[in-house]
């Protein structure tokens, strides 16, 4: 496809899930010359239109009200960052960043974060928007008929761990060792951890309104098994040059781990036995890598 025959960006949306090589996804695709990918990987723009709060185990998230735009800009600007940030960027990207942090969410907003794309292929990764309800998928289906989806599932039970590593070790800036089991599973049963782990629904939601040609679902492990494949896949479906000449070095890396070694045994159980039900739906329709994570969950109940 020409840039002269691409539709207006995004070209596609990077869905999630959180905690499940998102960050990969924007590293690797801005590296190619067919592509631009924005300076700040996380847009936030759909969930600001319909916030996700939670909602129960396989069923529909729940939407908030009342959310203030700016105050979540303010909250997603983190200021210990706000140096490097302008240490490292020339002015272009600084102005891109300024027109970010202190626009208010609106369609012409939203189009101006991806002007120096200038017929690029480009796009949106944001893991949230995976938890998106029915009113924010078809809103994104609707507003944006052909921009294409990136999902990349991880095996639940490692996802898990990994957001409560994160979220509450690493954000919070405390020691993993120092969590209690209790703080663990509150975190996982969370409605907000659950919408973003459900991955049942998360799939029915979205394949309701995009159609399989331009729905993409990708594997965590693939990103360190076997990254030149996975690489080339998402080029040939975002109409980027596949040559194998193209590939970038440190491609199978592990980016913005959570770095919180093993789960404790109990949660590790507890979160085997949450998942097995979609676990064997997973395997049974994909095969590959979630036979492997119902293997693990298996062994885990033994």
């Amino acid at each position: 496809m020409t840039t002269t025959e691409r539709p207006a960006p995004p070209h596609f949306l990077g869905i999630g899930v959180v905690r499940g090589g998102t960050t990969w996804l924007w590293r690797q695709i801005g590296l190619h010359p067919g592509a631009w990918m924005t300076p700040v990987k996380e847009l936030d723009y759909f969930n600001r239109l319909y916030p996700v709060v939670g909602g129960p185990p396989g069923g529909e998230v729940e939407v908030a009200e009342g959310i203030d735009p700016w105050r979540e800009t303010l909250r997603r600007l983190r200021w210990d960052r706000l140096g490097r940030y302008l240490r490292g960027s020339d002015p272009a990207t600084l102005a891109w960043r300024w027109r970010f942090y202190r626009g208010r969410p609106s369609p012409e907003w939203y189009a101006s974060l991806f002007a120096p794309a200038r017929g690029r292929v480009t796009g949106d990764v944001t893991p949230h928007y995976s938890a998106l309800g029915d009113d924010g998928v078809r809103h994104v289906a609707e507003r944006y008929p052909q921009t294409k989806i990136v999902l990349l599932l991880r095996d639940p039970v490692a996802r898990d761990w990994s957001h409560a590593a994160h979220f509450l070790g690493f954000e919070r800036g405390r020691p993993i060792a120092d969590l209690t089991e209790r703080e663990i599973l509150d975190h996982i049963h969370d409605p907000s951890t659950r919408a973003r782990g459900d991955y049942l629904p998360m799939l029915a939601r979205w394949e309701r309104h995009v159609p399989p040609e331009r729905f993409f679902v990708g594997f965590f492990e693939d990103i360190h098994e076997r990254p030149d494949e996975l690489l080339r896949s998402l080029w040939r479906f975002l109409d980027l040059d596949d040559d194998p000449a193209l590939l970038p070095p440190g491609r199978g890396r592990k980016v913005n781990a959570a770095g919180g070694g093993a789960a404790p045994a109990a949660v590790s159980r507890h979160l085997a036995e949450l998942h097995l039900p979609a676990l064997e739906a997973l395997a049974g329709r994909y095969g590959g890598a979630p036979e492997r994570w119902l293997a693990r969950a298996r062994g885990l109940l033994v």
